[in-house]
């Protein structure tokens, strides 16, 4: 064998060699899998009618069932203008309305968590042509290639001021938190939640008399006050924690006393977490009762 020849075959075996250590992710090459896809690149590329579907069967009971998964783009008839204002993916299609109205329905998305394992949430919104804007949360992951939305786990919220979204955060564990907004009228029956709808009407009226008509709840009455949940992105699967008073959110009724009792009585019954949980809840049930019976009165509410 000439010393060429040997040299080449030296040669070979170092670059073998070397690529077996370096660390480098093989499993397509291994197995034939190939790698997630972070999530990351959602941001800027969703088509919010892609989510149509989904949303319809969120929010309206006689929609067909949700698919399993949809595309990312490619759902918007050509030359609709698809356009990103502050994070948000936005689409306006006239005729798409779930009733058949010929009124655009307005719809967007933002990526409010995208992981490198592929798994992502994202906050929706849509308008079906009248002043409702309806919240939904997404859940789920991207699919290998990144054309799909896979594993979709939809949970819908409210109408703007009436329980809608209001935005996310991290807790102090690292996980994903998101809040919902609130009404004063909401503050006010939160000791009845979990009640059936006609039993708490009839319960909330005795309970706090004319306090429970004349609360604030309308859509565009948010408080200072929001629910909070935790979100396990990789369950797919959200919980309720609390209530959250917070002094730099702006509340809707600023000189309304009855309003300005009930947000400080979550203010006052949060512990140091400035959430309402556990026996909290009796501390703010007491407080609740006692703001609607001081507007009842007449006296000043304390």
């Amino acid at each position: 064998m000439s010393r060429i020849v040997v040299l080449v075959l030296v040669l070979f075996g170092v670059v073998v060699g070397w690529w077996l250590v370096l660390p480098v992710d093989r499993q397509d090459v291994v197995t034939g899998e190939k790698p997630h896809q972070s999530a990351d690149r959602l941001i800027g590329q969703i088509d919010p009618s892609c989510l149509w579907p989904v949303l319809d069967a969120a929010l309206l009971p006689d929609a067909a069932p949700a698919p399993d998964s949809v595309p990312v783009q490619g759902c918007a008839p050509a030359g609709t203008l698809t356009h990103d204002e502050d994070g948000w993916a936005r689409v306006a299609i006239a005729g798409n309305l779930p009733d058949g109205d010929e009124a655009p329905r307005r719809t967007g998305a933002r990526v409010a968590f995208a992981g490198d394992d592929s798994h992502f949430v994202l906050e929706t919104y849509d308008n079906w042509g009248g002043s409702g804007v309806f919240s939904t949360l997404l859940l789920g992951r991207l699919e290998d290639d990144g054309a799909r939305l896979m594993s979709l786990r939809a949970y819908p919220f409210g109408d703007r001021c009436n329980g809608g979204l209001a935005g996310t955060r991290t807790g102090p564990d690292g996980d994903l938190r998101i809040t919902a907004n609130m009404t004063p009228w909401d503050i006010l029956i939160s000791p009845l939640d979990g009640l059936d709808d006609e039993v708490q009407w009839a319960v909330g009226a005795e309970r706090f008399g004319v306090a429970f008509l004349e609360t604030p709840s309308c859509a565009v009455c948010c408080s200072a006050v929001a629910r909070e949940y935790s979100v396990d992105v990789a369950a797919g699967t959200i919980s309720e924690l609390g209530l959250r008073y917070s002094e730099q959110t702006a509340s809707s009724m600023p000189d309304n006393p009855l309003v300005t009792c009930l947000e400080a009585a979550v203010g006052h019954a949060a512990g140091g977490d400035a959430l309402v949980v556990g026996d909290e809840r009796a501390v703010l049930s007491q407080a609740i009762t006692d703001c609607a019976t001081a507007a009842n009165s007449g006296k000043s509410v304390p």
